[in-house]
C-alpha cells in the first residue's frame, strides 16, 4: 500500500519497471496526480491501481505531452524579454560606437592643432596660412595633406580625415573633413602679404583654428565644396557640423582641443544629408576676440 495525502502528487515513481511497461524511453522520474475520495485522516491506495489500463494511458499521454517542447506562452514570454533587452542595449551600443568616433576625431584635431603650433614656431610664430599662392600664379600650397603646409609636422595624412564623416567633405588634395579658419589663417601670396602673428591673437585659448567642416553634400545647394575652410559666417559650401552627439571637435591656438556644442538650423530650406547648422557665436574667430568679446 502506498499512503499519501488528498489530492498530492506521488513523485519519485523510479522509471526501471514503469516505464518498461509504457513501451516508453526512460526517464528518471513520474509526476502522478492521484484524486481520491474524501477521508477525514489518510488515503490509502493499493498500488495495483497505477498499473490499471486507464491510469497507464492517462500517464503515457502526459509523458508524450510533455515531450513536444515549449508552449507558446512560453515562447512569447522568451521573445519579449529578448526585445526588452534589445530595445535597451542597443541604443548604448550605438552611443559607445558614436563616443569612440567622437574620441577618434577629437584625437585628430589635438594632433592638428599642435601641428600648427609647431609650424608657428619654425616661421617666426606665423599662423599656419590657409593656402600659399606660388609666383607663378598657378600653384598652390594649402594647409593640409602629405604636401600640405602642415605635413611635415603631421605625420599621417589620416589625421585629416574624421572617422564619422560619410566620405570625404572635401576631395581636391588628398582631401579633409576639417576647415581652417579664415580669419586668421591668411591666405598668402609669395609677391605680397604676410600671414598673421600668434601675438596678435588676445585669446589663443578660445580662438578657433581648426574645427569639424562640411557642406550640406547636395548640389542642389551649391555646386561645390569649400569645407576646407571655416569661418564665423556660414554657407551650404561649408559650415561647422554637428557631426558628434550634437557637437563638432575644435583645435584653438594655443594647441588645445575640446569638444563644442553646435546647434542645428531648424528653418535651414537646404535638402542635402548633412544638415545646416548654426555657426558657434560663443568663441572667438577673430584675432581680437570677436565675436565672443
Amino acid at each position: 500500500m502506498i499512503i499519501i495525502r488528498r489530492g498530492c502528487w506521488i513523485n519519485a515513481i523510479p522509471a526501471g519497471g514503469l516505464m518498461g511497461a509504457l513501451s516508453l524511453p526512460p526517464v528518471k522520474y513520474v509526476n502522478i496526480f492521484l484524486w481520491v475520495r474524501r477521508n477525514p485522516s489518510r488515503h490509502r491506495v493499493n498500488i495495483s491501481l497505477l498499473f490499471s489500463v486507464p491510469f497507464l494511458t492517462r500517464i503515457r499521454e502526459t509523458i508524450v505531452m510533455r515531450r513536444r517542447g515549449f508552449t507558446l506562452i512560453e515562447l512569447l514570454v522568451v521573445i519579449a524579454i529578448i526585445a526588452i533587452l534589445a530595445a535597451i542595449l542597443f541604443p548604448v551600443f550605438a552611443r559607445a560606437r558614436e563616443k569612440a568616433k567622437q574620441t577618434s576625431c577629437l584625437s585628430n584635431v589635438k594632433q592638428m592643432g599642435l601641428a600648427a603650433v609647431m609650424y608657428s614656431q619654425d616661421y617666426d610664430d606665423v599662423i599656419v596660412p590657409c593656402y600659399i599662392h606660388w609666383a607663378n600664379g598657378t600653384n598652390y600650397t594649402i594647409w593640409y595633406g602629405t604636401s600640405g603646409n602642415l605635413a611635415p609636422y603631421a605625420g599621417n595624412r589620416q589625421i585629416f580625415h574624421c572617422p564619422n564623416s560619410n566620405g570625404q567633405a572635401y576631395a581636391w588634395g588628398g582631401g579633409t573633413d576639417y576647415g581652417i579658419n579664415m580669419r586668421i589663417a591668411a591666405s598668402i601670396t609669395i609677391t605680397a602679404g604676410a600671414g598673421l602673428n600668434m601675438s596678435e591673437v588676445k585669446y589663443p585659448a578660445e580662438t578657433v583654428l581648426i574645427a569639424d567642416s562640411d557642406w550640406t553634400r547636395s548640389t542642389v545647394d551649391y555646386k561645390t565644396s569649400n569645407s576646407w575652410r571655416i569661418n564665423d559666417s556660414r554657407h551650404p559650401s561649408y559650415f561647422m557640423p554637428a557631426r558628434h552627439n550634437e557637437g563638432a571637435n575644435i583645435a584653438y591656438v594655443d594647441g588645445h582641443a575640446k569638444w563644442h556644442t553646435v546647434k542645428l538650423d531648424p528653418n535651414s530650406t537646404y535638402i542635402g544629408p548633412v544638415k545646416y547648422t548654426f555657426t558657434p557665436q560663443d568663441v572667438c574667430w577673430y584675432a581680437g576676440g570677436s565675436p565672443k568679446y
